[in-house]
């Protein structure tokens, strides 16, 4: 299968703003809740995803401010996990809020740490939203695999397609770098 036309080329992850590429713990580490997608971990996937849409309350809690990473691998693989936090030199496996601003100084374990901060494809993140929606959103938005120059618009649609292979509908949100 052509994995750099379906979901671009494989590329070393790019510095982040801070100007590393990838943190040491995020070769160490790897989040609690790290999974590929296939057949079973979709369905469980889509069962919470549309619980929330169908209001949940308690899933709507937990998924809000919320970021689920994914990132396809090499070899044309979709792993996911949520940002999960790293604190004091330790994994807390606890999610890392988006817009919370008590955890804006806490590291996390980024998408480098999903596959150990090798070579990747295209990454972002899935996240849901009841101001524009409600509807899960997927994006491209990682800075050090998912906003380089070689990432299209046809890479993010090929990843929401895998995951609407399952039964998992996403809206595109895709930003050019």
């Amino acid at each position: 299968m052509d994995f750099d036309r379906i979901f671009g080329p494989v590329i070393e992850p790019m510095p982040n703003f801070r100007g590393i590429a990838v943190y040491d713990f995020e070769k160490l580490f790897e989040p609690l809740s790290l999974t590929k997608l296939g057949k079973e971990s979709a369905r469980q996937l889509k069962s919470f995803m549309d619980e929330v849409l169908c209001g949940f309350q308690a899933g709507k809690i937990l998924s809000n401010d919320i970021n689920i990473l994914w990132i396809a691998t090499e070899d044309g693989e979709i792993l996911f996990a949520i940002e999960e936090m790293f604190y004091e030199g330790e994994p807390v496996g606890r999610p890392k809020f988006r817009e919370f601003w008590p955890t804006f100084g806490i590291q996390k374990l980024g998408h480098p740490s999903l596959i150990k901060g090798d070579p990747g494809r295209i990454a972002g993140e899935i996240y849901f939203t009841s101001n524009e929606g409600p509807y899960w959103i997927i994006n491209n938005r990682s800075g050090r695999y998912g906003l380089h120059e070689s990432r299209k618009f046809i890479h993010l649609k090929n990843v929401a397609n895998h995951f609407r292979f399952y039964g998992i509908e996403l809206t595109i949100k895709y930003e050019p770098r």
